[in-house]
């Protein structure tokens, strides 16, 4: 079965006529361009079913927003959620990582021009919080030091400077 589907697939052409191109209309992808600016797209980590209303009104409790968000679900607890407020966009990206449920959720900056299910959630910012470390090291060079072990470092604080 597989065989002769490989076989159909490579002879598979379209005609003149599917090959037709559709231009986009202007007003919608400007619309579009607009709401990925003001648009994550989030990745939850959990293999097993999610309660996608339990999920979202947990978030929007836990974000503590002032605006309003809405939810579009594009593939398997991938989500492309939409903010009223940038204000709302930088507190959630500020805040992380967050998780639900014990599980990590994964967000990227949301482009209107690359497909949902292109975007790769390769990396997530975590904090490390060092103990027992010597005076000597407890400097934002040191934090540095010690945080470029791990991978890129984004911010350091030594005792809330």
């Amino acid at each position: 079965m597989e065989d002769e589907l490989e076989r159909l697939w490579e002879d598979f052409n379209l005609t003149e006529e599917e090959k037709l191109e559709i231009p986009l209309i202007e007003e919608d992808t400007k619309r579009s361009i607009l709401m990925g600016k003001r648009s994550l797209i989030i990745l939850l980590l959990m293999e097993k079913g999610l309660n996608r209303e339990a999920f979202k009104s947990t978030m929007i409790k836990i974000w503590n927003l002032e605006g309003w968000i809405a939810f579009s679900e594009v593939g398997h607890n991938r989500f492309i959620i939409e903010f009223q407020k940038v204000l709302d966009i930088e507190r959630v990206l500020n805040g992380r990582p967050w998780s639900f449920d014990k599980y990590l959720i994964c967000i990227q900056e949301f482009d209107s021009n690359t497909p949902p299910n292109e975007i790769k959630f390769t990396q997530e910012p975590f904090r490390i919080q060092m103990h027992g470390m010597p005076l000597a090291a407890m400097t934002i060079e040191g934090g540095e030091s010690i945080g470029a072990t791990v991978d890129d470092v984004i911010n350091v604080d030594i005792d809330g400077e």
